[in-house]
């Protein structure tokens, strides 16, 4: 089929190896165990299970959240998602002094690792506040937070404080620390006049609130709605199949949005058993190509420390003739490996999942691309594949 020593094939839709024989614009898109597709688009987001530990996570009218020299209109403008269910956090009067909304006493565990976030936009007031502590140490740590920029003006050293845009004025805000030796929590949602958290209220100034989230956890995962109970979201672990036979002179590549970084997470998992397992994974230094033959493991690796809400497009060779390696952003890694023997492979290629102990990344991929290639191909052919 060639006529240069290059690219062999692209894999088209009514080939083996795409699911379902959906594609579009050129890419797979990758559906469930079931042959579901999860998404229309060629990105699919994937990320750990996890638990809201906030019952009420958008009703800040909710008893489980106490206003303080403020209160609440509910379901006063769109949300995120588009419905109407914002809240607004209205100050009051009261001269010299905090108006907020709080969740208090919430029961967590001890010396234990979590994760609060919310999302937040301006109205009147254009900078959010707010405090956290627990019954032991850490206590009272505060920060604040431009709403105009989503810069952190200051926060308290036992919290790292994480801002991201969503887009439409709305930004989400992510609280990470260890608790203390106590199991009570307490969070507090401040308004704030741009000098101060502690000023005279107007009685009619505030800003809007939504999509509260407590996990116990060292990252946040997307949004878990809640309505009178904790709720647990099922991990997402999408699945294309893989072209029979293809085990060597291929390359697969594809966009990696991180959203925030998992060492150990799995890019892609070439769907064999744990002594044959090949993986594309995040060492936290590293994007690594690791060939896994008879409990022998074979490593390419690209030096890169991965930045948060970033995307990188990623490429990984195997070759009869060359071995390994792996690409980003058309730069070829420093280390590549020797290795020449087939990969073992499956009949799925998972996206984002480790296939045989989860180890889900918290981020998306898309534009999935698997090429059969020749064993001759260029490093400068392997970047310009399309």
């Amino acid at each position: 089929m060639p006529d240069h020593e290059g690219v062999l094939h692209q894999f088209s839709a009514n080939e083996e190896g795409i699911v379902n024989g959906r594609l579009s614009g050129g890419n797979w898109l990758a559906t469930d165990a079931a042959g579901d597709l999860l998404s229309p688009a060629p990105s699919v987001w994937c990320q750990p299970a996890a638990t809201n530990l906030v019952t009420y996570s958008h009703e800040f009218d909710n008893g489980i959240w106490l206003p303080i020299r403020a209160s609440i209109t509910a379901n006063n403008t769109a949300a995120p998602d588009g419905a109407s269910t914002a809240d607004k956090l209205v100050e009051d009067g009261t001269a010299s002094n905090t108006h907020a909304v709080a969740l208090q006493n919430w029961v967590v565990s001890a010396a234990t690792n979590y994760v609060f976030s919310f999302y937040v936009k301006a109205g009147e007031r254009t900078w959010v506040a707010g405090d956290l502590w627990n019954t032991a140490a850490p206590t009272d740590d505060a920060w604040e937070v431009n709403l105009s920029t989503g810069a952190v003006n200051s926060s308290g050293a036992n919290i790292d404080v994480a801002t991201k845009s969503i887009g439409n004025g709305w930004w989400r805000i992510r609280l990470s620390f260890t608790t203390g030796a106590g199991t009570a929590l307490n969070v507090g949602v401040y308004l704030h006049n741009g000098t101060s958290s502690i000023y005279s209220g107007d009685g009619s100034s505030g800003l809007y609130i939504w999509g509260a989230q407590l996990e116990q956890s060292t990252y946040a995962t997307s949004y878990i709605p809640t309505s009178g109970a904790t709720v647990t979201a099922n991990a997402t672990e999408p699945l294309v199949a893989w072209p029979s036979g293809l085990v060597n002179d291929f390359v697969a590549k594809f966009d990696w949005t991180n959203d925030t970084a998992i060492t150990g997470a799995k890019l892609l998992d070439f769907g064999a058993a744990s002594a044959n397992q090949s993986v594309v994974y995040i060492t936290g230094a590293e994007v690594r190509f690791r060939k896994r033959l008879s409990s022998t493991n074979y490593d390419a690796d690209f030096t890169l420390t991965p930045v948060d809400n970033t995307t990188y497009e990623v490429r990984v060779h195997a070759s009869s003739v060359g071995g390994m390696a792996v690409y980003v952003d058309g730069v070829k890694g420093g280390t590549a490996h020797a290795n020449v023997s087939d990969l073992v492979v499956g009949s799925s290629l998972a996206l984002g999942h480790n296939l045989l102990t989860s180890e889900e990344i918290l981020g998306s991929i898309g534009s999935v691309k698997i090429y059969k290639v020749s064993p001759k191909i260029t490093d400068a052919q392997v970047i310009g594949l399309s």
